[in-house]
């Protein structure tokens, strides 16, 4: 399902209980493929798909802070649109391949 801003996407590792959830970001735009990460408070989880529109305000924080927490919790693919430089920087999570 694909969702626009204003949502709470709260990252925590699975199982984690919602008092020790300190990581909540708000993307611009994202999909979320697994509807049991929907809940009444937003999502709880990281989305499959992320894109983040870049501003001088917010580029730091887009390209360090939340790239780091998008690969932590597991999103495949996320996106930083920068509409002043106009370019589009994507970042793909890596295929785990299967141990022999």
């Amino acid at each position: 399902m694909p969702f626009i801003s204003p949502v709470d996407v709260r990252l925590a590792p699975e199982g984690s209980e919602e008092r020790n959830i300190k990581n909540v970001v708000q993307p611009d735009v994202f999909v979320v493929c697994d509807k049991s990460k929907i809940d009444q408070k937003g999502i709880i989880g990281a989305p499959e798909f992320v894109v983040e529109v870049a501003s001088p305000n917010t580029s730091a924080r887009d390209y360090l802070i939340k790239l780091k927490l998008y690969e932590r919790y597991g999103t495949k693919e996320y996106w930083i649109v920068n509409p002043q430089e106009k370019s589009v920087a994507v970042f793909v999570k890596a295929k785990e391949e299967d141990s022999i």
